[in-house]
Order: structure tokens, then C-alpha cells, then sequence
């Protein structure tokens, strides 16, 4: 049952790896319970022990933000559950979702920023050229870490001078990009000859020539950030929420960064404001 709902997740849902990995998860830990607490299936769950499993995970010290991800998990498996007609009904739709505090993202300083392209010294090697791009194209176009990991060379538009990014829920957009961006694009592109050997040709890949993982750009950020900023938080999202903030700072209009970012409502954008 888990690898079908994984697979309707990646197809039908088009959902990321991450939340397919997170969502995953989240139903097995619930599947385990049900059976070790109550020698139970999915089948027989009811509202009441939905509930219990809400209580289960507040007493193992889950955060609120961390019980309604696995909450939105199991509507979505029983959502699944209710099309194959495996079940009746979604024991977890009369839950509600608990309260959270609001997180407030703090963004680089711009001058923390204009160092890190400035001053910190990137080697000239395919791997110090490709790290500096990274970070210039998180902070030149605010996308999303797994959007940019999924950037391949026939999404860079010269003519137009734009780079096509697929968002959530696989939306295309298409984000103007600068003259000397590209320039510095087609730079990497040089050092990258002798290890693109991947048949997706992504745009950024490691020195064996594979798409990039996810938690090596995490991390590589998070160290060049550091020897600019004292902030908190330093990630990928960090400079997503400071391209955002900065430019509205400069003066654009709100609808236009929510285009930018990809944002389905300008509720989400209105968070920088």
C-alpha cells in the first residue's frame, strides 16, 4: 500500500521527492502505530483513533508544525484510500489543525551579500565557480532549493534572457534574468565541460557529472553565509526571502515578487510586508 501511494503522490500528485519522502513517512509511523497500540489497519481507524494518534505525537514532544504536516500526510492517504475505494471515509477530516506560532525569516543584509560576491575569495576550479553561481542564482531569482537543483540547460533562454523553473504542483515560470548573469553562466559552463556526463544535463552537477543532492547545497550555503552574516537561519530559503525582501525594499511591486516566486495567492507574498 505505501509504494502505491508513493507512486500516486509522484504521478498524480506530481509532489516533490521531499514530500514524498516526508509523506511516506509520516504513514508508515502512523500504519505502525495502529498496529502496535491496537492491532489495527488503516481500514478499521475511525475518528476516535485519529485522535488518539494526534495525542500520541503531541506526548512524544512533536512540534505543531510537525503534527500538521503529518496531519495534511494522512488526509492526503486517505484521500488516496477513498479513490481506490478502500475505505468510506477520511478519519482525519474533522481534525483540526492545531495552532502555530508565526515564524518570522530573517533576511541577509544586503550588504552581508554584496561581500559574500565581493570580497569571500571562490577558487577558480569547476567547484568554486559553481558554488559562487549557485548562490547567485538563489539570490538573483528567490526560486526554491529543489527548483533550481531541477534547472537543466534547455531552460536557459539567451533570447529572452529568462530561466524556467518548474514550482510546485509542476508550474512552469519563467524568471527575467540579467546580461551578466548569463555571462557568468556561460563561465561555469566552461568549467563544466569535463564533468557534465549526466544524460538530463542539469545545470549544476557534482565532479562526478550527477544531478547535485539536495543537502550538499544546504550545506554549502549555510558555510558561505556564515563567513558574511551572523543571522540565524542561513539557507537557501534565507536568500529566496532576501531577494523578495530586498526588492521590495527597492521598491517593486508586490505582485510582481509574488509572480517572481511562484506564489499561487498574494497572501503568501504578503509576509514581507
Amino acid at each position: 500500500m505505501i509504494n502505491s501511494f508513493k507512486k500516486y503522490l509522484e504521478v498524480e500528485k506530481r509532489y516533490s521527492a521531499h514530500t514524498v519522502l516526508a509523506y511516506t513517512k509520516d504513514v508508515s509511523e502512523y500504519l505502525l502505530f495502529l498496529d502496535l497500540e491496537f492491532e489495527k489497519t488503516y481500514k478499521d481507524c475511525n475518528h476516535q483513533l485519529a485522535r488518539r494518534f494526534v495525542v500520541s505525537l503531541s506526548e512524544r514532544d512533536y512540534s505543531n508544525r510537525t503534527i500538521n504536516r503529518k496531519l495534511s500526510s494522512l488526509s492526503t492517504f486517505y484521500k488516496f484510500l477513498e479513490k481506490r475505494n478502500e475505505v468510506e471515509s477520511n478519519p482525519f477530516d474533522k481534525i483540526p489543525s492545531l495552532k502555530v506560532p508565526q515564524r518570522i525569516v530573517r533576511d541577509i543584509k544586503e550588504s552581508d551579500l554584496e561581500d559574500l560576491f565581493s570580497k569571500i575569495e571562490f577558487t577558480d576550479s569547476f567547484i568554486g565557480v559553481r558554488d559562487k553561481l549557485i548562490l547567485d542564482t538563489f539570490y538573483s531569482t528567490g526560486i526554491r532549493r529543489q527548483e533550481l537543483l531541477g534547472i537543466k540547460l534547455e531552460h536557459i533562454d539567451y533570447v529572452k534572457r529568462s530561466l524556467k523553473v518548474l514550482g510546485k504542483g509542476n508550474k512552469e515560470r519563467a524568471i527575467p534574468v540579467s546580461g551578466d548573469y548569463l555571462k557568468r553562466v556561460d563561465f561555469y559552463l566552461e568549467k563544466r565541460k569535463g564533468f557534465a556526463i549526466n544524460k538530463d544535463d542539469y545545470l549544476f552537477i557534482s565532479k562526478k557529472g550527477e544531478k547535485l543532492n539536495s543537502n550538499v547545497v544546504y550545506k554549502m550555503v549555510n558555510k558561505y553565509l556564515g563567513l558574511v552574516s551572523g543571522a540565524e537561519k542561513k539557507s537557501p530559503h534565507v536568500l529566496r526571502h532576501s531577494f523578495a525582501t530586498h526588492m521590495l525594499n527597492s521598491g517593486a511591486d508586490l505582485n510582481t515578487i509574488k509572480e517572481l516566486l511562484g506564489h499561487v495567492n498574494l497572501a503568501a507574498t504578503q509576509v514581507y510586508t
